[in-house]
């Protein structure tokens, strides 16, 4: 056999075949192609020089994760770690693995480094488990796109993950997508991977156990009832209670945390509780008010494997906490709820602007959209109603990184109910807003721009209390109008949707 070297003509043969190839998949939203978009995001992050300007680059909460690193499992079973990050070593103890099986030494800029790895391997990870869910699920390629725009080129995870590396926030992303993916598979044993997994990385995500104890039916296994949508007279009626509801929801959790009250009442102070129990009212209220019309949808009783696995997987949670925490009720449930009530009252839709930011127009969209995204989790089954709901009850904390393993299912579901109005001109727009926010975001907000309004290393601004005028007006403003562009487009989208939607809802 004589190997011939080929000619020029050859060679700009090939390339040609592989750039329209290339060019195809692009189209068509495959796995590896967006992973190359995702990897080049990183790489200009890396190329800029992202890195959190506290201590050495590790950060706040990083130091102890980095403390973690050095010691290893030797803390845990010293019992030297509290009840809040005992639940949080798993990342770390990852990290410290990788390190040994390289033989580097655990040193601030290598277990800095260790944690970037991590993280881009768990968000690659993640992407790919999206894209298959998506597929499965029948989602054409412009929606995977708005998916992979909306989840990946933000701050979360096209920046944070290396600027702020050492802290669990991917490792919660990743949970959440392969909690997704094991629901939308039908494969049960990946959530009990998954919520094992959380159990020492990000326990929060316990909250998705209802996509284990009601799996997605199989297709065929029984009727599926029709999902009842609101009229527009109980859509009204929910919107005129929303207010009161909330602020009764607020009152009550005041008083199961003991907060204490506001000593200095203002105008700008009742202010802020009725625009942000107003946005407690209305994910509570249609939640409350489509489960009383699809009560028969919401019947089904949980799975008998399912019960077992979840009271497994408590019983092992609490059991570890018990025999490892050191005592410290340090970041106990009832301050997790004490940060997300000083938020309520720290600035008006403080939590609504902090998810804009941090997901930029998919978190709006999610927000505009709420009784039809849960409407579609309706459709997919009790377990998804009922997760979306609890996290629609959990998005008035301000601080999004806390909400990241519901990311995945919050936005799969809100490209689900998106999926009904895609044109190329409104993906188009869509997509450009996403990164428009995105790409603005940081720059409006942070120290290079407007130094005197926030500290140095104030990574994010997210959080209420700590975001400018000018940044609340700015994403406010663009927010605002996006959520009123998604919201028209899907109500004149309307008539046409039937044939989508069975397509999408009889998808094996």
């Amino acid at each position: 056999m004589v190997l011939r070297r080929p000619g020029p003509g050859t060679v700009g043969a090939i390339l040609r075949r592989i750039a329209s190839g290339l060019l195809r998949d692009l189209r068509e939203a495959r796995p590896g192609p967006l992973l190359l978009v995702l990897w080049a995001v990183w790489a200009l992050s890396f190329a800029m020089g992202e890195e959190i300007p506290v201590n050495g680059g590790l950060g706040w909460d990083g130091v102890r994760f980095a403390k973690m690193v050095e010691s290893g499992p030797a803390a845990v079973q010293a019992r030297e770690i509290n009840s809040y990050y005992v639940q949080r070593v798993g990342p770390s103890f990852a990290v410290r693995a990788m390190l040994e099986i390289v033989g580097a030494d655990p040193e601030p800029s290598s277990i800095r480094l260790g944690f970037v790895v991590w993280n881009l391997t768990l968000l690659s990870v993640a992407l790919v488990l999206l894209l298959d869910a998506a597929n499965r699920m029948g989602l054409g390629p412009l929606s995977r796109w708005v998916l992979f725009l909306g989840l990946f080129v933000n701050p979360a995870n096209g920046r944070l993950p290396i600027y702020y590396a050492p802290i669990g926030d991917s490792t919660a992303f990743f949970l959440g997508a392969l909690t997704l993916w094991g629901y939308v598979a039908r494969r049960p044993a990946a959530m009990v991977v998954s919520f094992l997994l959380a159990i020492v990385s990000w326990p929060a995500a316990f909250l998705l156990l209802p996509l284990l104890l009601w799996p997605r039916p199989e297709p065929g296994a029984a009727p599926t009832l029709p999902v009842a949508s609101l009229s527009f007279n109980v859509s009204r009626m929910v919107g005129a209670l929303a207010l009161p509801l909330g602020l009764g929801l607020l009152a009550l959790l005041r008083r199961v945390v003991e907060m204490p009250g506001i000593e200095n009442w203002a105008s700008s102070t009742a202010l802020v509780l009725a625009t942000n129990g107003l946005q407690l009212g209305c994910a509570a209220g249609f939640a409350l008010a489509l489960a009383l019309v699809n009560w028969r949808h919401l019947r089904a009783w949980p799975s008998i494997p399912g019960l077992v696995a979840a009271a497994f997987l408590i019983g092992i949670s609490f059991s570890y906490v018990r025999r490892y925490e050191s005592g410290s009720l340090a970041f106990s449930g009832v301050t997790f709820f004490r940060e997300v009530l000083l938020f309520a009252r720290s600035q008006p839709f403080a939590a609504l602007v902090g998810h804009a930011a941090y997901y930029s127009a998919l978190a709006i969209a999610a927000a505009a959209l709420w009784p039809k995204v849960l409407g579609e989790a309706l459709k997919l089954g009790p377990g998804a109603f009922a997760s979306v709901a609890l996290s629609g009850l959990l998005a008035l904390d301000a601080e999004s990184r806390r909400l990241n393993a519901f990311w995945p299912l919050v936005a799969f579901v809100a490209v689900l109910a998106m999926e009904r109005l895609w044109s190329t001109r409104a993906h188009l727009v869509f997509c450009a807003t996403t990164l428009v926010l995105s790409k603005l975001w940081w720059p409006m907000t942070g120290p290079s721009l407007l130094g005197a309004a926030h500290e140095p290393g104030n990574y994010f601004n997210t959080q209420g209390p700590s975001m400018s005028a000018e940044a609340f007006l700015v994403n406010g403003m663009a927010a605002l109008a996006l959520g009123l562009w998604v919201s028209l487009k899907v109500a004149a989208g309307e008539p046409a949707q039937a044939k989508v939607a069975e397509r999408i809802t009889s998808t094996p």
